[in-house]
């Protein structure tokens, strides 16, 4: 299956780095869901250190709105760059859809490194965060 999807490649590779105050065990499955909603196909996987992550997979260009929606949905607080970076795959997305007009396009693929790390409030704070407070 790679191998066809490789042609159709738009050599787009982009890389979407994010943050998380949420517990690890609730995000995961959450992002999951999204990667598995949005017909990821993981490839990549590596544990960096306790506290960060990364997945690479491809992932079809007319499904990158449903992925960064569902990224941001997951709880997972993007960069400015990656929130770019995503942008411009829509638009690119939208103006292909444009001139395709009724003429079937061949499905362009993007390549996508998500890197997360998760903060521990607990752990950095050395007690419970506070969400707020009222006098």
């Amino acid at each position: 299956m790679h191998r066809a999807l490789a042609e159709n490649s738009c050599g787009c590779v982009i890389e979407v780095h994010s943050v998380s105050f949420e517990n690890r065990n609730v995000v995961l499955p959450r992002l999951h869901k999204v990667m598995a909603a949005s017909g990821c196909w993981t490839f990549a996987y590596k544990r960096r250190g306790r506290q960060t992550m990364e997945y690479g997979f491809d992932i079809e260009l007319r499904a990158v709105m449903e992925l960064y929606c569902g990224l941001a949905q997951a709880g997972l607080e993007m960069s400015e760059v990656s929130h770019r970076a995503l942008t411009e795959l829509c638009v690119l997305r939208r103006h292909e859809q444009m001139l395709g007009g009724s003429r079937r396009l061949t499905a362009r693929v993007v390549k996508v490194r998500l890197r997360m790390s998760f903060v521990d409030a607990e752990e950095e704070m050395g007690t419970a965060p506070v969400i707020a407070a009222s006098a």
